[in-house]
């Protein structure tokens, strides 16, 4: 049997036990999250976090860590829940390629206006 990616869940709890438990579970993830501990406690640390009970939160570096790895690895359930409890819509995941083509452009308009710049500021220079 196996686990399913909920698409919906009921609090961000449920949300960050489902993406914890599809990027393989508390105690790979806590020793990702908390490399300073040894794997066991790790894993009670975060299993912790997950627990609306329990007094342990993350930290903003290390969500932001979760969700990046979750992002990878095609797990959105952390992201939409999100999205949905702010009134935004469904995360869309950015395709890497289409990242890489933005960014080249970005580098070939600034070569170009680095370039017109270069070549203004050599007239000016010259000038009496």
């Amino acid at each position: 049997m196996t686990d399913q990616i909920p698409l919906f869940v009921e609090d961000y709890y449920e949300a960050l036990s489902a993406t914890v438990a599809a990027l393989g579970g508390f105690k790979r993830v806590g020793a990702e999250l908390r490399p300073e501990l040894p794997a066991d406690h790790a894993g009670r640390w975060l299993a912790d976090c997950c627990n609306h009970v329990r007094d342990h939160e993350l930290k903003p570096q290390q969500l932001g860590l979760l969700r990046k790895k979750a992002r990878v690895a095609g797990v959105h359930v952390l992201a939409a829940f999100e999205m949905r409890e702010a009134g935004y819509a469904e995360p869309v995941p950015l395709r890497r390629e289409d990242q890489q083509a933005r960014i080249k452009e970005s580098i070939d308009a600034t070569v170009t206006r680095l370039d017109a710049l270069v070549s203004e500021f050599k007239r000016w220079k010259d000038m009496p």
